[in-house]
């Protein structure tokens, strides 16, 4: 008997944890971990997207991808 997956009805949550900083710019943003100092600036406009998709009212925080 196999057990197969069909990945294109998979659904994934994206989120941020909550010690994630984000700063956003006009067309990139920073994200910075406060527990371990780390921060990256992303300049990707998909990337950027995920994340103001994130903050908008009603997202709660995360987002279906």
């Amino acid at each position: 008997m196999s057990n197969n997956i069909n990945r294109t009805d998979m659904k994934y949550w994206f989120y941020l944890e909550s010690h994630i900083y984000v700063s956003f710019k006009s067309n990139e943003i920073l994200l910075y971990d406060t527990h371990t100092g780390k921060s990256m600036i992303v300049k990707s406009a998909p990337c950027i997207q995920l994340v103001n998709d994130i903050y908008e009212d009603g997202s709660l925080g995360s987002i279906n991808v």
